[in-house]
C-alpha cells in the first residue's frame, strides 16, 4: 500500500472551460424498476464508470470527463432520486444503489468496466468491489470512506432531512454547501459555489430524504476490504468536512492493494475544487494498472 500527496499539475483546470464544451449527450435509460438521466460520451476506449456523490449530481465529474473522455468512454448518471432521474418510493440502500450500476452496464452491453466514484458514490464502489468483483476492473474513490456514520453524524444529517421534508431546502442549504464544497474553493470561486447552491436545491427533496435516510444509515465494510483484490485509488481532501481523513487512511490501510492520495487544501468535492489535483492522481493511477486484471475469487 503506497501513501502519497498530490503533486504538480500537468492538465489545464478544465472547470473554466465554456460549459459547451465540457457537457457530453445525455439521455434516460429504464433499468430495473428505475429510469436514470445517463451521460455517455461514446467517445472510444475501454468504459469508465462515474458514480456521482449525493446532491451533487453527474455534474460533480464534469471537468475530469473533459479530460478522461480522450481516452475513456466516460458514462455518468444521477442515481435514483437525484438530479433528472425518476423519485422512486423506496429502494434507495447502498446494494440497491450498486443493483442499478450493474443494471446499467448490462444495458449497455458492458461486461467490465473501471469505476470511479466520488463521496456516495464510493459507498457504492466499495459494495461493487465486494458483491460483483468480476464486473469492476480497479477503482478510484474519492472523499469517501469504508466506516458508517458516527451516531453524532447520523442525528445530525437526519435532523437536516427532517427540514428538507417539512420546508424544502431554504432552511438548510446555509449548512449544506460549506460540507460539501471547502472554505477555500468557496472564498476563490463565489459564482460557481452559487451555482452548485442552485442546482443542490434542484434535486426532488421526497429523493434527497429518501435517499439520505439511505445512505446514512448504511452499515460498515471495513472489516470486509481484506477481500478485495482490486487496485484501488483513495483520493482525500485534507479538509474534508464530510469525512475525517483517519477515516480514510483506515480505509486505505483494510486495502490489500490500494494507493492513497492527499489533496491540500481540498475539501469534500475535490473533483470540483481541484480537478487538476484528481486529474493528475488519476493518469496516474490509471497508468500504474494499465496491465493489471483483476484474479476472480
Amino acid at each position: 500500500m503506497q501513501d502519497t500527496s498530490a503533486r504538480s499539475i500537468r492538465y489545464p483546470n478544465a472547470s473554466l472551460l465554456p460549459q459547451s464544451l465540457r457537457i457530453p449527450m445525455t439521455t434516460t435509460l429504464s433499468l430495473r424498476d428505475i429510469t436514470l438521466h445517463v451521460r455517455d460520451t461514446e467517445t472510444n476506449g475501454p468504459p469508465l464508470l462515474m458514480g456521482p456523490s449525493y446532491l451533487l449530481t453527474h455534474r460533480v465529474f464534469d471537468a475530469l470527463i473533459e479530460t478522461l473522455q480522450d481516452d475513456y468512454r466516460c458514462i455518468t448518471w444521477d442515481w435514483r432520486g437525484q438530479g433528472a432521474s425518476a423519485v422512486p418510493d423506496d429502494d434507495y440502500g447502498i446494494p440497491s444503489l450498486a443493483a442499478d450500476v450493474t443494471a446499467l452496464m448490462d444495458t449497455l452491453d458492458i461486461e467490465q468496466a473501471t469505476y470511479l466514484g466520488h463521496s456516495m458514490g464510493g459507498y457504492v464502489g466499495f459494495r461493487l468491489l465486494l458483491d460483483h468483483p468480476d464486473r469492476i476492473s480497479r477503482a478510484v474513490l474519492m472523499n469517501t470512506q469504508a466506516q458508517a456514520e458516527s451516531t453524532l453524524q447520523r442525528m445530525k444529517y437526519n435532523a437536516l432531512l427532517k427540514i428538507v421534508e417539512t420546508t424544502g431546502y431554504a432552511p438548510v442549504i446555509d449548512q449544506v454547501v460549506p460540507l460539501l464544497l471547502g472554505e477555500r474553493y468557496r472564498a476563490e470561486h463565489p459564482e460557481a459555489v452559487n451555482a452548485w447552491r442552485e442546482r443542490m436545491k434542484s434535486n426532488a427533496p421526497s429523493g434527497t430524504v429518501r435517499l439520505g435516510h439511505a445512505i446514512f444509515g448504511r452499515d460498515s465494510v471495513l472489516a470486509e476490504l481484506g477481500r478485495v483484490a482490486h487496485p484501488v485509488l483513495m483520493l482525500a481532501g485534507s479538509d474534508d468536512a464530510v469525512v475525517p481523513l483517519d477515516n480514510v487512511r483506515a480505509t486505505h490501510d483494510a486495502l490489500p492493494n490500494s494507493t492513497m492520495v492527499i489533496a491540500p487544501g481540498s475539501g469534500h468535492s475535490t473533483p470540483i475544487e481541484q480537478p487538476d489535483t484528481a486529474m493528475n492522481a488519476i493518469a496516474r493511477f490509471f497508468e500504474e494498472t494499465a496491465e493489471t486484471t483483476t484474479p476472480q475469487p
